[in-house]
């Protein structure tokens, strides 16, 4: 009798035990799952942050173009008599620089969906330096700076997209003075 209730007695440790060890692990994947999914939430919150830093970062530009181009329409409409050629330029340069917000746009779009090779475009370098320049040279002229451009003869085919590669033209150096 001793035996068997000792028997009995140990087997209801082991599976007190047991019951204490399953309400524990039970616990312990609760608090596991719940810091599994604040750590995918973070982890949403950082690439969000870094998303749109990097898209008020390049979309800076053309808007600060247009803001540019725009107020000189503005001193331009107030002469006596307007010129309207340059006005007219001016609005053609808007224009481009609103179709290149756009792309731009695109462009971050296309870089979250894993962009394929298949997917860049065959293009001439010396036109995207070409349009670079187009696009930097009213802030150039507005700030007094003397901005050339010194293209290759021939043709540079590259093969990339065209948009990311005016960014890289465009990317400011830090070590600049």
């Amino acid at each position: 009798m001793i035996a068997g209730s000792s028997l009995l007695l140990l087997q209801a440790g082991i599976i007190s035990w047991l019951l204490f060890e399953r309400r524990r692990r039970h616990v312990a994947e609760l608090e596991a799952g719940s810091r599994r999914r604040e750590v995918v939430r973070l982890n949403r919150v950082a690439t969000a942050g870094a998303l749109s830093s990097s898209i008020a970062h390049e979309l800076n530009q053309p808007l600060g173009a247009i803001l540019s181009n725009t107020e000189a329409a503005q001193t331009l409409l107030k002469a006596d008599p307007p010129d309207l050629r340059q006005i007219g330029e001016i609005l053609a340069e808007i224009v481009r620089d609103d179709q290149r917000a756009s792309e731009i746009i695109f462009g971050l779009k296309n870089l979250q969906d894993n962009k394929r090779a298949s997917d860049l475009q065959a293009f001439d370098l010396n036109e995207a330096v070409r349009d670079v320049a187009g696009i930097v040279g009213p802030e150039a002229v507005r700030r007094e700076i003397i901005f050339t451009t010194d293209c290759a003869t021939d043709g540079l085919p590259v093969r990339a997209d065209p948009i990311h590669m005016q960014q890289v033209i465009l990317k400011p150096c830090d070590e600049c003075p």
